[in-house]
């Protein structure tokens, strides 16, 4: 099973169930993200540092909470696609 996801946390919000079922009846699931959600929208205050306008470290960040996601859905297969098109941001 193939899922594509433009950035981290949509495995969680969207698609964990389902990849989570098919892992536990041995499925091979391969997740692809398109970007690290770098410059994404940060909605806790506690992370705001984070943002590319200041420590510009929410993609290394939201790595990580990937990494959890994919450890508890069971998927061993992720992969990062590239950037975001027309981003300054780089890959």
């Amino acid at each position: 099973m193939l899922l594509v996801h433009a950035h981290p946390d949509d495995e969680t919000t969207g698609s964990g169930l389902v990849m989570t079922k098919y892992a536990a009846e041995g499925a091979r699931v391969t997740l692809v993200t398109c970007t690290l959600g770098e410059e994404g929208e940060i909605r806790v205050p506690e992370l705001a540092q984070l943002a590319a306008d200041q420590a510009d470290q929410l993609g290394g960040y939201r790595i990580g909470e990937l990494e959890k996601a994919c450890a508890a859905f069971g998927v061993t297969d992720h992969r990062f696609l590239g950037g975001l098109a027309g981003s300054a941001t780089p890959a």
